[in-house]
């Protein structure tokens, strides 16, 4: 999920199953061991989004306005201004492809309090739930993915590219009589849809007399009209732990 309350400058507004269970320090940061490696909890956007991709037709205002776009982002100063994965993101929704984008998690967990916060406490709950298990060979994953929540005061750019976010883990962990070994997986997943949403402003570069309403819904439209369409962004940091 993002926001179109994203960054407001004066010409342009760029909107840019288990058999062991485990509650760890926070009470959405379940484990069950599972016996597959590839096992993953239900992931689910956190709204409607735009609607069925390219089930209208395309209109010369909203090539326009894509045209608009396209050189906002493709201004040399455009990742400075915005966010380079603000930039990104918007790039691959026009991009049209549909296709999943890979997130930098190590970025993320360097660059968002919140999500390095988050990271830690399944770090924990996994330490923690290893040390009930007996000897030997355990798989596990997230009971279900809980919720992060980057702030805009923590980082503007994660802001206007994520916001909310889906978090799970995955991994396997080998115990034996002098030794514990964990490979785990810290995993972001997010749609980059348009909800219905608040209505700011935009005034494009080539026409300045010209300022229109702008909001989720008219972002949306983009991808009801084929012209742009909404995607996963999703990815993974492995991580061992050994005591």
């Amino acid at each position: 999920m993002h926001y179109t309350q994203l960054v407001h400058y004066r010409v342009v507004l760029l909107v840019l199953g288990g058999i062991i269970c485990w509650v760890g320090s926070e009470a959405s940061h379940r484990l069950v061991s599972v016996a597959t490696p590839h096992a993953k909890p239900v992931l689910k956007a956190f709204g409607p989004g735009a609607g069925k991709w390219n089930s209208k037709k395309t209109t010369p205002a909203f090539r326009f306005w894509k045209k608009q776009f396209l050189k906002i982002l493709a201004q040399a100063d455009a990742e400075r201004k915005f966010g380079a994965h603000a930039v990104a993101h918007l790039k691959h929704y026009f991009a049209n492809t549909g296709q999943s984008l890979e997130v930098p998690v190590a970025e993320l967990l360097d660059e968002s309090t919140s999500a390095f916060n988050d990271s830690l406490d399944w770090k924990h709950s996994i330490q923690d739930w290893v040390d009930t298990l007996p000897l030997g060979r355990f798989y596990f994953v997230s009971e279900s993915a809980n919720t992060v929540k980057i702030r805009e005061s923590e980082n503007p750019d994660w802001f206007k590219a994520i916001a909310d976010y889906h978090a799970w883990v995955h991994g396997v962990a080998l115990k034996s009589d002098s030794r514990t070994e964990v490979q785990w997986n810290y995993c972001v997943w997010d749609p980059y849809d348009w909800d219905p949403g608040p209505a700011l402003f935009l005034t494009p570069i080539e026409a300045p007399f010209l300022t229109i309403k702008i909001s989720q819904t008219f972002m949306g439209e983009f991808h009801r009209q084929g012209i742009g369409r909404e995607f996963l962004a999703e990815g993974c940091l492995q991580e061992t732990l050994v005591w």
